[in-house]
């Protein structure tokens, strides 16, 4: 299951939840997906090294293209 986080991005798609990336001690670049049905987490992975800008405030939608975030403020940790 994910740690404790806030300013993160979520969003609820049929018996899914969807949590995308947050702060706490440091910023987390991870999604996660959330199983109403079986009550279960899985860390989801893209298969890339890509490393996306931290970005606060931003908004979520399930699209036939996949998940899409997009505005919010963008900070790089490196």
């Amino acid at each position: 299951a994910p740690g404790p986080r806030y300013r993160h991005a979520a969003v609820a798609v049929d018996r899914s939840i969807y949590v995308a990336g947050g702060h706490n001690d440091g910023p987390f670049f991870d999604l996660w997906r959330f199983d109403v049905g079986s009550f279960s987490w899985t860390r989801l992975t893209t298969g890339t090294s890509f490393k996306a800008p931290y970005v606060t405030g931003r908004a979520f939608a399930l699209t036939p293209w996949g998940l899409l975030g997009w505005g919010g403020v963008a900070t790089r940790f490196n």
